[in-house]
């Protein structure tokens, strides 16, 4: 197009629809363009009042689309009534971007990142479901780039304890003070083992009675009997399921040396 300005664009799950944001009207809107570029794109103005927004997130339904914009709010947008929710709000306008918001595997929850009134940052849930909020880390490090694993056990976040002099972004003297982070998950079940229990190196420690004895594990066919196979079951969707009491002691740290990390994504 000409004499519009278009950022940041999204593919929606299915790849039929694009998103992104249009100054078309004169002010920034949600635009959602189809893909085979045979009707015309659909506009949604998220607030009132205009603002400038960013970085559009489809759910995994593709019902639904997160983004934040300049007045420091994270925005949820029903797609098909055009109405848009505004889930939280951070603390301070900062030159460094905040907030961040991702889904979870399966929609029901989104995590993002919030200015503490001491200006670190704190990693914080929404239950999409029951539109609650709720503060995850303790807000004692600077914890970013939060990001759930894609099974839904873990919500993964980078968190430096060494930020503290950095906070103050306007005093110039903080440039030649280095920062360093670590990486962590939270264990969001209570009844998920952690991933980082140490394990046995003694020969038969540990075993189950299945490893031991395959026979006793799997049940095996009289001679001459018929066995009925079974089709091999399609991929389940992955639901992410939060136990909020307690989680802040299932906190792990990664057995990963400490650097700079950033925008973090999980793989399979």
């Amino acid at each position: 197009t000409s004499g519009t300005h278009e950022r940041d664009p999204a593919w929606s799950p299915d790849g039929q629809t694009i998103a992104y944001f249009s100054d078309a009207s004169g002010e920034y809107q949600l635009f959602l363009y189809p893909q085979d570029g045979l009707s015309e794109p659909r506009a949604i103005a998220l607030t009132e009042a205009p603002s400038f927004y960013h970085a559009p997130k489809y759910s995994p339904d593709g019902t639904q689309i997160l983004c934040t914009d300049k007045r420091m709010n994270v925005l949820f947008v029903d797609l098909a009534s055009g109405v848009t929710k505004i889930i939280d709000q951070d603390t301070y306008d900062h030159p460094l971007r905040t907030l961040d918001p991702v889904w979870s595997s399966d929609g029901r929850w989104i995590a993002y990142t919030k200015r503490l009134i001491h200006h670190l940052r704190a990693v914080f849930l929404y239950d999409v479901t029951q539109g609650t909020t709720h503060q995850v880390t303790d807000g004692l490090s600077d914890a970013t780039s939060a990001c759930f694993s894609r099974d839904g056990k873990y919500l993964f976040f980078a968190a430096s304890t060494d930020m503290g002099l950095n906070t103050a972004w306007l005093d110039m003297t903080s440039i030649d003070r280095p920062t360093t982070k670590n990486l962590y998950l939270a264990v969001l079940a209570a009844d998920t083992p952690s991933p980082l229990l140490p394990e046995s190196d003694e020969e038969g420690k540990g075993m189950t009675e299945a490893a031991k004895s395959p026979e006793a594990a799997s049940p095996v066919a009289s001679e001459g009997a018929e066995t009925e196979e079974k089709p091999a079951a399609g991929p389940a969707l992955a639901l992410t399921r939060v136990d909020l009491a307690g989680l802040d002691q299932r906190i792990l740290a990664l057995p990963i040396a400490a650097g700079n990390f950033d925008e973090l994504r999980s793989a399979d």
